[in-house]
């Protein structure tokens, strides 16, 4: 296809003179670079799909912030087929979508978005070794519809991770009159390990 507009190009175009070896040198370079295109497909298309579908995840860097439910906000998430979502600890029929964190050593970080109940939207970081497989998963947003004796409002969890792996989670409550501030219930603070493992740490007050 290249070469036939490279043709019409030198047909239209007899008012700028140039040698024959000098086309011949364009001709050859559109040659090379669709056998260099054509080896790239081909060697894509050999590849495990597996391998394939998490190299085309989009990648945040960090640190990342908690935007709560609103998680276009990190930019694109990709659907997860229903055998990756079996594959990562959920049921064929969830609807999982997943972006790719910079990895740390051995494991591979995904944050995961699980949409499959219309109402409510839960975040997961998920580590995976080198084969794809769960390492470790954790929880690090949901929120849920919460009774008080004299209230009712919701309960939520923030998260925060840094630039160095470690992520704090936050569980709070707030009223339905929203002119009261947010009650912080709890603190968790969770390293992760060089195999992907979250390991919580001690808070000192």
């Amino acid at each position: 296809m290249a070469l036939t507009a490279l043709t019409v190009v030198l047909l239209s175009c007899n008012s700028r003179k140039r040698d024959a070896a000098y086309y011949e040198q364009m001709v050859d370079s559109i040659r090379k670079a669709e056998t260099v295109k054509e080896m790239y497909r081909q060697a894509n298309s050999n590849k495990n799909p597996i391998e394939a579908f998490f190299d085309t995840l989009s990648r945040s860097s960090l640190p990342i912030s908690s935007v709560r439910g609103e998680y276009w906000r990190m930019g694109h998430f990709s659907d997860l087929p229903s055998a990756l979502c079996v594959r990562l600890g959920f049921t064929a029929d969830s609807y999982i979508q997943a972006k790719s964190l910079p990895h740390l050593q051995d494991a591979q970080l995904l944050l995961l978005v699980d949409r499959t109940d219309s109402t409510s939207t839960s975040f997961y970081l998920s580590t995976l070794d080198k084969e794809h497989e769960v390492v470790d998963q954790l929880c690090i947003y949901e929120e849920e519809v919460t009774n008080r004796e004299q209230d009712f409002g919701v309960t939520y969890t923030d998260y925060f991770i840094t630039s160095d792996f470690t992520v704090t989670l936050m569980r709070y409550y707030q009223s339905h009159d929203t002119k009261r501030e947010p009650e912080l219930l709890s603190v968790r603070l969770y390293s992760i390990s060089a195999e992907g493992i979250f390991e919580e740490q001690i808070i000192e007050l």
